[in-house]
């Protein structure tokens, strides 16, 4: 997704923001991507892929469809279909989790049991 902002990579990932952006300074400086300012925010930054990474993903992209292919060859075409509908189910419902914090209580907020 050429353009996409710093922001909603994080989101779509379910990466903390600045984890996000130390990955992204790291990529940018070898070469694989490049960074700019949004027009309309000033704050924001717009991702988008080099020639460099572009090449680096194709050559990784078989490697990793092979592997995800050699992993679920005991399975059917069904079960497959069936076995990625129910993780993609289990993630989405799970997506308050992914960011540091997210779906967990604070400190102190679980009430201490008056039997114990």
């Amino acid at each position: 997704m050429p353009g996409i902002s710093q922001q909603t990579l994080s989101e779509a990932l379910g990466i903390d923001r600045n984890n996000v952006s130390l990955i992204a300074d790291k990529l940018e400086a070898r070469g694989l991507l490049k960074r700019s300012v949004n027009g309309a925010d000033r704050r924001a930054r717009e991702l988008y892929i080099t020639p460099q990474g572009k090449k680096l993903w194709r050559r990784c992209r078989s490697g990793v469809r092979e592997a995800n292919d050699r992993i679920l060859s005991c399975l059917t075409a069904k079960e497959k279909e069936l076995f990625l509908d129910a993780l993609l189910h289990v993630v989405n419902a799970n997506r308050v989790h992914a960011r540091p914090g997210g779906g967990r209580r604070k400190r102190g907020s679980i009430k201490p049991s008056l039997t114990a």
